[in-house]
């Protein structure tokens, strides 16, 4: 069997053909996309492997990205031939960046997870310093809009979902985001609320409340580390805004009228919804011990230790 065959991907002009098909085309510019295929040739690696025959070929990884590149976009070989370089580099550094996104999709389908975060921290830094905004997580392509969604939630949500019972949390968190590339808003804030749910459910080991409602079950189970139970109930309406939005702008019926929900109240259903998901998968790892509790760094430092004996101090 082909060994690209198990890897079952859409990349960016197959997930976004609308997209592609309007024309719209993001700026590209010559400093990014030499950035980008110096870090993938850095991460690129060499290997044998055997075929059926017992015969070995040298290869690598740039090689076998091109492999599955060129079967899942049904791409004619004999196209390539006349091409200079290899067709990869062709792609990532003269065609349009929908096509680039293509390559840096297939590179991260083909190689392991344990050097995937690696390329993409390597990517995204390129991205970051080019003020281009677009971002890598989980190997998919996606759009942002400001520091806040770009640096400091959206990038984070998606590894903290990485656990096998937030599955379904992270699948519906990507699709929001692939309806919010292609301008689907109301699919954007539906998916967004979904994941949020499906979070919540996985915390909780399985739950049938939804929406508000849910909320309060995981309020109500003691699930709020660090804060007494009337406090966190008092702080629980925080952490229902996804239900909210999903209600009045994505699940429900409007009446005759059909509501046009502009681009910016996807976006929030997003943001909160990769913040939340972040809020609570974190508590989650912490109950579990594979994180610490983050403290915060003092901004001057104490001359001498302060030790306490007391031994009623709750940590």
């Amino acid at each position: 069997m082909d060994r690209h065959l198990t890897l079952r991907i859409k990349p960016f002009t197959v997930r976004h053909k609308k997209l592609v098909q309007e024309g719209w085309l993001p700026e590209f510019p010559p400093t990014t996309r030499n950035r980008i295929w110096s870090s993938l040739s850095l991460f690129n690696e060499y290997f044998v492997f055997d075929d059926d025959t017992g015969y070995q070929h040298n290869t690598s990884d740039l090689r076998e990205a091109e492999a599955l590149y060129t079967r899942v976009l049904g791409i004619d070989l004999a196209d390539t031939q006349r091409l200079q370089t290899s067709l990869l580099e062709h792609v990532v550094l003269h065609e349009s960046a929908w096509s680039a996104f293509d390559v840096i999709e297939c590179f991260c389908a083909w190689i392991d997870d344990s050097r995937l975060l690696g390329v993409q921290r390597a990517l995204n830094d390129t991205f970051r310093d080019f003020e281009f905004p677009w971002r890598l997580a989980d190997g998919q392509i996606f759009m942002v809009d400001n520091a806040f969604m770009e640096d400091e939630v959206l990038a984070e949500a998606s590894p903290l979902l990485a656990l096998a019972e937030f599955d379904g949390a992270k699948n519906e968190f990507k699709q929001a985001r692939n309806a919010l590339v292609d301008g689907n808003t109301r699919d954007a804030i539906v998916y967004a609320a979904a994941s949020v749910e499906s979070t919540y459910k996985a915390a909780l080991g399985g739950s049938s409340k939804v929406g508000v409602e849910l909320v309060q079950a995981y309020v109500n189970a003691n699930m709020m580390e660090g804060l007494v139970k009337s406090k966190a109930q008092a702080i629980q309406k925080s952490l229902m805004p996804t239900a909210m939005l999903g209600n009045e702008l994505g699940r429900h019926g409007h009446g005759a009228d059909v509501l046009e929900v502009p681009i910016e109240y996807a976006e929030l259903a997003v943001s909160l919804a990769a913040s939340i998901n972040a809020f609570i998968s974190k508590q989650h790892l912490r109950r579990k011990d594979v994180v610490e509790p983050k403290t915060a760094t003092p901004m001057v430092e104490s001359p001498t230790p302060v030790s306490f004996v007391d031994d009623d101090i709750p940590f």
